[in-house]
């Protein structure tokens, strides 16, 4: 009974050990993409950046609550001081203005934040295809090496057999010695993009998968609305604009304050803000009526590609479709004794790397499908 035990005690530890271990050589972009969020130091130093103003947005409104003008001007006059324009213009800024101030640093930070996530996101995308590239293409490369052993192996049979002649089977040497270099190139460069991944998401660099998973699905019904509904929520959601106008929202405060009592017109310094709140604020709307029109043109750009590399998609899944009614064609011409192993074999890697080309395809379509929800929202740009 005691054996029995044991014997499964160590068998349930092997399973969990090679569960771990199978678990551990496997990279998801899902996972990449976790990884990459829980270990960018850029997004770590924006999270804390907001957390600091979202404290100091906190303080200002606590200290708001606190101050009275009324009490200030008691506290003057029992003093026998000069209660002016300008000390009642700085406790209004105070009261009124610097928590909104506040308020302002702490939205813009967290804007950023979620900008710079999407915008890494998007890196990712761009890292992870490269190493899903060099993963299948090293997989096709092994298949047309073993390829190229075969044909070398059945050539160097007909040359002895003088049913070819030496340049034919030299010919077919060079093919073997070129799919072998091609392979071990490809895979030098697998390694070089693994690492790179790694480096980007923040993993051990030294990290090695074997499987690099594809989850990708070519989903045409995610863009289902017209291209105004991207622009219209663009316009309404982008950082580039909705910052601008918080911005001019808070200037405009700053410059009814300096309004009251007029101060804005007697006191020097006074003057100069003044005149310079009313110049920036021109310069906002001049800025974010020149947004709204880089982002339209923007837009409408990201959609066309959109459509454009759906119609790539459809027309390489075609051609997939047509080349595997081929390869069944060639195959039935084998059983007749037609045609060759060695050509349904090729024909059947030629195949495989058109696979390659629709998958990546895909890819780089929701790729972009991904781009414009990032730029139809917060940003960042297409």
């Amino acid at each position: 009974m005691k054996k029995t035990i044991s014997v499964v005690l160590l068998v349930s530890i092997l399973f969990t050990f090679i569960t771990s271990y199978a678990s551990d050589n496997i990279i998801r972009y899902v996972d990449a993409k976790r990884s990459l969020i829980e270990n960018s130091s850029v997004l770590k130093k924006l999270s804390y950046t907001t957390y600091k103003y979202s404290g100091q947005y906190e303080n200002a409104k606590k200290n708001a609550d606190e101050i009275s003008i009324e009490t200030a001007k008691q506290i003057y006059s029992f003093m026998n001081w000069t209660f002016s324009a300008y000390d009642e213009m700085l406790l209004i800024k105070q009261r009124d203005y610097l928590p909104e101030q506040m308020k302002y640093y702490y939205e813009l930070s967290k804007s950023r934040e979620i900008t710079t996530q999407n915008n890494l996101i998007v890196g990712l995308r761009g890292v992870y295809l490269v190493l899903l590239n060099a993963d299948m293409d090293s997989k096709l490369k092994q298949k047309k090496f073993e390829l190229a052993q075969k044909k070398n192996e059945q050539d160097s049979k007909k040359y002895k057999l003088g049913l070819i002649s030496k340049l034919d089977v030299e010919a077919s040497e060079y093919n073997l010695i070129k799919a072998k270099s091609e392979l071990e190139a490809i895979k030098r460069s697998r390694e070089n993009a693994c690492r790179a991944l790694n480096k980007y998401i923040g993993a051990p660099l030294n990290s090695s998968y074997g499987i690099i998973t594809y989850d990708e699905t070519f989903d045409t019904s995610i863009v289902n609305k017209d291209i105004n509904y991207y622009i219209e929520k663009a316009l309404k959601e982008r950082a580039e604009i909705v910052d601008a106008q918080k911005e001019i929202a808070l200037k405009q405060l700053e410059k009814s304050i300096l309004e009251v009592n007029d101060v804005g017109n007697i006191y020097r310094d006074t003057k100069r803000d003044y005149s310079t709140i009313k110049n920036e604020i021109e310069s906002l709307y001049l800025k974010i009526e020149k947004a709204k029109l880089d982002i339209e043109n923007e837009i409408k750009k990201a959609y066309l590609e959109i459509k454009k590399e759906e119609n790539n998609v459809k027309r390489l899944l075609s051609s997939i479709d047509a080349q595997k009614r081929n390869h069944e064609k060639l195959k039935a011409l084998l059983k007749q004794g037609m045609t060759t192993e060695m050509a349904v074999d090729e024909m059947q890697i030629s195949i495989n790397e058109m696979e390659n080309g629709y998958k990546i395809a895909v890819y780089n379509y929701n790729t972009k499908l991904i781009k414009l929800v990032y730029a139809a929202g917060i940003g960042p740009a297409y």
